[in-house]
């Protein structure tokens, strides 16, 4: 029983803490910033890993709401980047690297996925010859532009280009 109480003032004392943290947005930042201050030139880092031929290909991210038991919607909530490992590189230090650019207020790229407002989390997973990086928006416009904008990082000429060709450009030489 003293177990449950302790247990049950600890959990109290960390859902305070939590509270406290989420009410007071400068506290973390200034928890990044410290974890930061070791990183060296982390704009030029991101700047390099945008840079051409690392993105190997870009995913949406998905989220689905429920809206009752068969009524469900499905909607980007943010982008999966697939980044060419490069030596040195790890899955937490290219987190770390990430996450403190996501609090700078520099931007490494036009098109950097990470200078839209409400970011919900960025997590950087290894697989196989790539680093995945999943960054997704607390709400569907923040997932959509940041979906957007993964994608121009990738391939900036993204947008569709019609020409229409006319029927004298067409003619058979054999007539």
């Amino acid at each position: 029983m003293k177990n449950l109480g302790a247990l049950l003032a600890a959990g109290l004392a960390c859902a305070a803490i939590g509270c406290a943290s989420a009410a007071h947005p400068q506290a973390n930042t200034q928890i990044a910033s410290t974890q930061c201050s070791g990183l060296a030139d982390v704009n030029s880092q991101v700047a390099d890993l945008y840079g051409a031929g690392q993105l190997a290909r870009i995913e949406p991210l998905h989220r689905e709401q429920f809206f009752a038991r068969a009524v469900q919607q499905k909607y980007v909530a943010g982008a999966q980047l697939y980044v060419q490992a490069q030596q040195g590189w790890s899955a937490p230090y290219l987190d770390r690297v990430l996450s403190c650019h996501a609090v700078s207020q520099s931007s490494a790229h036009p098109n950097d996925p990470l200078r839209v407002a409400n970011i919900e989390s960025i997590a950087v997973t290894g697989r196989g010859p790539y680093f995945v990086v999943t960054i997704a928006g607390a709400d569907r416009a923040a997932g959509k532009e940041i979906y957007q904008r993964a994608r121009a990082l990738r391939d900036p000429s993204s947008q569709v280009e019609v020409q229409q060709l006319s029927a004298r450009d067409h003619v058979p030489s054999a007539l």
